[in-house]
């Protein structure tokens, strides 16, 4: 009967894990749910990206607004970290130009870089091997984000704005 389903349909890892437990099998029927989990995570993530992209397209800020909120909720829900959960927020505060909270959203941004793989560590998916990655990782993400503020057109009006000054004092000296 597995053999109907996709390797990609989260279905047959839900079967597989019965199967697992039913066997005795228990921590690859934790590996296949969690993974299912893992994935349906991505998916909501994405489904939600979608629909807000969708709000500020149309213009309608309160549903885009609420879209993040439910995408942070997300995030914590599935322990996706800090970082994750205010990233949903920044391309928010630079579409309608509210400076001060671009600047605080990136200055979190920034202190938080270390959460970006937080999830690798949750109890949720304590099964999953995730690939580990070098910790220069973190450092590409920080000069990224940086580099992005200072280039970046969008974010011109923030680099006029005066509290740009001690944002710039903290992260580029």
């Amino acid at each position: 009967m597995i053999g109907f389903f996709s390797d990609q349909n989260p279905e047959r890892k839900r079967k597989l894990a019965a199967i697992y437990s039913i066997r005795g099998n228990f921590d690859e029927a934790y590996k296949a749910l969690e993974e299912v989990l893992f994935s349906e995570y991505q998916i909501m993530s994405g489904a939600l990206l979608g629909i807000y992209m969708i709000a500020m397209k149309t213009e309608d800020y309160e549903k885009a607004q609420d879209i993040l909120e439910r995408a942070s909720k997300l995030c914590d829900l599935f322990d996706m970290g800090a970082y994750n959960k205010i990233s949903t927020k920044l391309d928010y505060y630079v579409s309608v130009k509210d400076a001060s909270q671009v600047l605080q959203m990136m200055d979190d941004l920034l202190e938080h870089t270390n959460s970006l793989l937080d999830f690798t560590k949750s109890k949720l998916f304590v099964h999953i091997n995730f690939k580990k990655l070098d910790m220069s990782f973190m450092d590409k993400i920080l000069d990224n984000l940086l580099k992005q503020f200072q280039n970046d057109e969008s974010y011109e009006f923030i680099r006029k704005h005066p509290e740009c000054a001690n944002f710039v004092k903290k992260w580029y000296s």
